[in-house]
């Protein structure tokens, strides 16, 4: 079949033919997905959004008009599971499946990489359900991660961490973007992230922290205190466990002060072939 091109019909004409042209322009929207999956407290939600879907037997627009919760239950702890929307009749339902050896938090599925279908223009690793994002749950069950699909694109769109808050992080090969709080600097030497994402972040060759102080003054945690040699650091990230990162703050550095007792901050990883 040769590429073809379809122009937009002609009103009060093109009678009895504006059909396949009408049809090429609809079928463009078959790829609309205007929300994004996130977790609000532990809950993996679609909000309100208009998604597209092409079930091999229908092809049209799903309006999703009220915030809908998907459920995990049936997903397991640290795997790649695949949030798919399908229909029937007007019915439209979400469902969470895992994805078989998908155990590798460092990378995207192969199988949801090669899913995408550029005629119907989403991700349909089943034929007849569309595939909207991704979701891993935390060791505990507790739901750690949310991937986008956004067109062709894969978004790694937000982590929380269950010790800290969720933010999210929507810039493609930036990979996660994890945030703590409450962290003494001038008390605790010592601060662990809890994540069970070891594997994720020690495959990593570039990861970064940046704390604030009480006052927001933001700084690197690698910061050189007060003109010192550059070699004495304020802090650092200290390794990695299957418990979580380990960061530190030198002792008399700059964060071993009043002004850091109530210190927050952000730990980015960057996530390889994302």
């Amino acid at each position: 079949m040769a590429n073809t091109f379809y122009r937009k019909p002609t009103i009060g004409g093109d009678v009895g033919a504006w059909g396949p042209y009408n049809d090429a322009l609809n079928d463009a929207s078959l790829g609309v997905l205007t929300g994004k999956l996130y977790n609000d407290a532990g809950a993996l939600k679609v909000p309100v959004c208009k998604i597209g879907i092409d079930n091999g037997t229908n092809r049209g627009i799903c309006d999703i008009d009220t915030v809908t919760t998907i459920s995990l239950a049936g997903v397991s702890n640290s795997i790649w599971a695949a949030i798919e929307m399908s229909i029937s009749g007007t019915a439209v339902t979400f469902t969470a499946t895992d994805i078989a050896g998908a155990t590798d938090p460092t990378i995207i599925p192969a199988s949801v990489r090669a899913a995408f279908d550029g005629a119907k223009g989403g991700f349909y690793l089943t034929a007849t359900k569309r595939c909207i994002g991704l979701a891993w749950k935390h060791t505990t069950g507790v739901l750690l991660a949310v991937v986008n699909f956004d067109g062709q694109k894969i978004w790694a769109s937000e982590i929380g961490l269950h010790t800290g808050t969720i933010h999210t992080q929507d810039a493609p090969g930036m990979g996660f973007l994890l945030s703590w709080s409450a962290w003494n600097m001038d008390t605790d030497a010592l601060f662990t992230l809890t994540t069970d994402f070891y594997a994720f972040v020690s495959a990593q060759k570039e990861c970064s922290a940046l704390v604030y102080s009480n006052a927001g003054v933001i700084n690197p945690i690698t910061l050189f205190g007060n003109g010192a040699d550059p070699t004495l650091l304020a802090g650092g990230i200290v390794n990695f466990s299957t418990i979580g990162a380990v960061l530190s703050r030198r002792a008399g550095g700059a964060f071993d002060a009043a002004g850091w007792n109530a210190a927050y901050g952000f730990f980015t990883v960057h996530m390889r072939d994302f």
